[in-house]
């Protein structure tokens, strides 16, 4: 997925160490453009065996794969370390029905900004929070 996060190089040195470190286990990456990954993932599910061992999950898609089996329950994988280093918003994401099916991956703050004076009118809708007048 080529939209955020490490660069094809950044991400196949990752991958170079991993595979040096572990000769045990062997990691390919496949790179797949964001337009068509839900379509793939899916598709490759469909394979018996799974043609993916380890998969990059987009928010919107936790609650469907894990409905239909698409990842694992990690819950009891995670140490309270581990979670503690992560904001518990990102963790609601990876969490369905309250078990947790990922590890949050290339996390961003959002930022809203305001006119203070403008939040203390009586009506502050959508449109004057949008700057239009």
């Amino acid at each position: 997925m080529q939209q955020a996060g490490p660069t094809v190089e950044e991400m196949d040195s990752i991958v170079g160490e991993f595979n040096a470190a572990n000769p045990d286990i062997k990691v390919e990456i496949e790179y797949v453009a964001y337009d068509a990954l839900h379509d793939k993932i899916v598709t490759a599910m469909a394979t018996n065996p799974p043609a993916y061992d380890v998969i990059l999950v987009d928010d919107i898609w936790y609650a469907e794969f894990a409905t239909n089996g698409y990842v694992l329950d990690v819950t009891d994988r995670l140490t309270p370390e581990m979670k503690d280093k992560v904001f518990q918003s990102a963790w609601d994401i990876t969490t369905v029905d309250g078990k947790t099916y990922g590890m949050p991956w290339l996390l961003d703050a959002k930022y809203f900004y305001y006119n203070e004076s403008c939040s203390r009118m009586p009506v502050l809708t959508t449109h004057h929070a949008r700057g239009k007048r």
